[in-house]
Parts: structure tokens; C-alpha cells; sequence
């Protein structure tokens, strides 16, 4: 019953997290989205389709993601650049920019 704050490393998908993503990008370069939709991964070449494609586990913990009550927000990286956008539940997530660009995030939990 405690509020969760998820630390991952990629990105969970989420509609506006993918547009964010690949916005100005070909849909040949792979989003590096945890649990994007196999179908907005047609395009890759295969072994990037293979790396990318959500398996059983990876969508379950997304659905586990979606319905946690106590989820409060997601902390990612990875895509070198800031974004924010939501779950389909409204959970809101943010991407931290990159280092090398000097760019970093303050958070602050009350």
C-alpha cells in the first residue's frame, strides 16, 4: 500500500511515449521501448525486430505496471533525450536526457 516510484533503464511503452520517441525518426530505428507493440516493429531489420519484440514476461509486467494502484510515477533513461508522458492508466513517466548533452533531472518526492 506504499507508493511505488519504478527506476527501470528503458522506457515502458505508452502511446505518447512512442511518439516522443520517434518523432522526425524512421520507423526503421528501433524505439527502445520496454513492451512496444510487435506491430510498430515490423519495420526493423530482424534481429533488431528479435531484440525489440515484447516476449510473455515483458508484457506481463507491463499489464503488472498499468494496474498498480500505488504506482506514482516511472524514472527512465536510456533514449538521451527528456520527455515526459503518461501510461495508459495516467501514470505519468520521465525519461532523464543525457549527460553528455548536460542535461540532468532533480526530482523531488513529498
Amino acid at each position: 500500500g506504499v507508493p511505488v516510484v519504478l527506476a527501470v533503464h528503458n522506457p515502458i511503452d505508452s502511446p505518447d511515449t512512442y511518439n516522443v520517441v520517434m518523432d522526425g525518426v524512421s520507423n526503421t530505428v528501433p524505439p527502445y521501448l520496454f513492451g512496444c507493440p510487435e506491430l510498430l516493429l515490423r519495420e526493423l531489420e530482424d534481429h533488431r525486430y528479435r531484440q525489440q519484440k515484447p516476449d510473455d514476461l515483458t508484457s506481463a509486467f507491463v499489464e503488472f505496471c498499468e494496474k498498480l494502484p500505488n504506482l506514482k510515477c516511472i524514472l527512465a533513461g536510456h533514449l538521451h533525450k527528456y520527455s515526459e508522458s503518461k501510461l495508459i492508466s495516467g501514470v505519468p513517466q520521465y525519461v532523464a536526457g543525457a549527460g553528455y548533452n548536460g542535461e540532468a533531472n532533480l526530482y523531488t518526492f513529498i
